[in-house]
């Protein structure tokens, strides 16, 4: 029996295998142990990818190109989001660090960034590198590896636009130009076609695209100005566009010959469209040409200041006027004296003082005395505004009282006429009026009041100019509300029409108030800002 057992273990074959699986226990060891630690070095490295993309995003938030825009940047890649890692098992503790923040003004996708930067005004890209974290292996050991480092960095930008632009802008007076300390006063914005220097004005492309007509639809209809424009792509629209001002002018109710209301929209009115300016009694053309279109009456009854005072009976307009016989919002009074005015601010003479003459504009409108006069007629007592009114406060009392007390044949909506017009219009033949109310344009007059729908009002980007010339990308700094006090129009000066007092290029507007840069995602009325950082890499 006994050698039958030893006889049959001797012939057994059932543990062959186990010598094999015993030399190749070591590599199967090793294979888990490599997929084990890997997974667990791979899982780190998305931790810090996933830290070093939020670090990155954080930080292109603040590229606004602001002053202090790269400091804020790096404290918020390092402090705004915690990051923590549960995959390093180093000495490094669990929070991600974010050593090294760094700056480029411009992208290539073939090159990548370039440009390191610290000026905060071309920081336009942020790269963003995390700390060098350690997976200390558990099971490769045994085949001699034993822990593995694990780095990330992520590229990003911040894709900004601004959505309903003002297609208006002005280039800052001067260097220290601060518009809310000039709320009431004139500016003559001047149009230009090449190099913009300080004071001019001009237009930016809006959403509705490049070009005269694009412009004039953004100008002239009554919605806004559509779309949306790459806050670093905000480009000038340079040229002396005659459509673009006939836009503006639908604002006045005027209607230019050949330059009608770009087809697809609306070019409504104001309510109050008072203005210096007379035409036809039948209407039947109600552009700045012709017989029977708006035109200056006769040459001495259009307001023509003589100089920086006031009109009265010992400071008269002319020997045979003290007053003129049709006066709209004027200008201030050192710029309404000539056509580049005296004006002091600015070596120019862009910037008004906010001094024009509200006693002549109540005399010639309302037939009222002057505020200091002391009599019950005094146009502060009958209006109840202030002695040192802006011409926007006298529009919206206008607007709100479209018939006030008064003698018979003055007030917004009273016709007045017939008034003598200079040759070249019409003469004698023609009877003139003028209307404070529409009595041109088709489309439904908008009322004043609301900023964002006034057709006298309007948003204008102030921008620094320095450098630009002809078409440009450009940086607005900030936005001011104005009132367009009067047509665009070549106004002449008094005797046989000869030279120029306003020219019919320029805007001449009132700033009424100033709006600041529009926040991330926040409106600023009309203009809404649309912030969205982007990983590029």
């Amino acid at each position: 029996m006994l050698r039958r057992s030893v006889t049959t273990l001797s012939r057994s074959n059932s543990g062959a295998v186990a010598p094999t699986i015993a030399l190749s226990l070591f590599g199967l060891i090793a294979a888990g142990g490599i997929a084990f630690d890997y997974a667990h070095l791979a899982s780190l490295d998305t931790e810090l990818q996933n830290a070093a993309d939020q670090a990155a995003l954080a930080a292109a938030t603040q590229l606004d190109g602001e002053t202090g825009s790269i400091s804020r940047a790096t404290a918020a890649a390092q402090n705004l989001v915690t990051n923590l890692t549960y995959f390093a098992n180093d000495s490094g503790g669990t929070d991600i660090d974010v050593p090294t923040v760094t700056f480029y003004t411009s992208y290539d996708p073939a090159t990548g960034p370039s440009g390191v930067t610290t000026n905060d005004a071309t920081a336009n890209y942020v790269k963003v590198t995390v700390e060098t974290r350690t997976a200390n292996f558990a099971l490769t050991p045994i085949v001699a590896a034993l822990s593995g480092d694990a780095v990330a960095s992520a590229l990003a930008t911040m894709d900004t636009a601004y959505c309903n632009l003002p297609p208006f802008m002005m280039c800052k007076p001067t260097a220290d130009f601060d518009a809310s300390e000039h709320i009431g006063d004139g500016l003559r914005l001047v149009t230009s076609s090449g190099t913009l220097a300080p004071g001019n004005f001009g237009f930016l492309q809006t959403g509705y695209g490049s070009g005269a007509n694009n412009l004039a639809k953004a100008v002239g209809w009554n919605d806004s100005a559509g779309g949306c424009v790459a806050a670093k792509g905000v480009v000038t629209e340079p040229g002396d566009k005659e459509s673009v001002r006939s836009s503006i002018n639908t604002r006045f109710d005027m209607s230019e010959s050949g330059q009608q209301c770009p087809a697809g929209g609306d070019c409504a009115p104001s309510t109050n469209v008072r203005k210096d300016l007379v035409h036809a009694d039948n209407g039947n053309n109600c552009s700045s040409s012709g017989n029977q279109g708006w035109s200056e009456i006769g040459e001495l009854g259009r307001y023509r200041a003589p100089n920086t005072s006031p009109l009265s009976p010992t400071n008269p307009m002319n020997a045979t006027n003290t007053y003129p016989k049709v006066m709209g919002h004027p200008r201030d009074l050192c710029h309404a004296v000539s056509e580049a005015g005296t004006c002091t601010y600015d070596a120019d003479h862009i910037v008004g003082d906010g001094n024009w003459d509200r006693d002549a504009y109540f005399k010639v409108n309302y037939n009222w005395d002057g505020a200091a006069s002391g009599t019950p007629e005094a146009w502060t007592t009958k209006t109840g505004l202030a002695s040192d009114a802006t011409r926007y406060q006298v529009y919206l009392w206008e607007a709100a009282n479209p018939q006030p007390i008064g003698s018979p044949g003055f007030g917004i909506g009273v016709q007045r006429g017939p008034f003598p017009v200079p040759k070249g219009k019409g003469g004698g033949s023609t009877d003139k009026y003028t209307d404070d109310v529409p009595v041109c344009r088709p489309e439904t007059p908008i009322a004043p009041g609301n900023l964002d729908t006034d057709r006298r009002v309007t948003a204008v980007a102030v921008v620094d100019c320095t450098g630009l010339s002809g078409r440009g990308a450009v940086k607005p700094r900030e936005w001011i509300d104005v009132f367009l006090v009067e047509p665009s129009f070549t106004r002449t000066e008094n005797g046989g029409g000869s030279g120029v007092r306003t020219d019919g290029s320029d805007v001449y507007v009132e700033i009424i108030g100033t709006r600041p840069l529009p926040g991330v995602n926040q409106s600023i009325g009309e203009v809404l800002r649309r912030d969205v950082p982007r990983l590029i890499e």
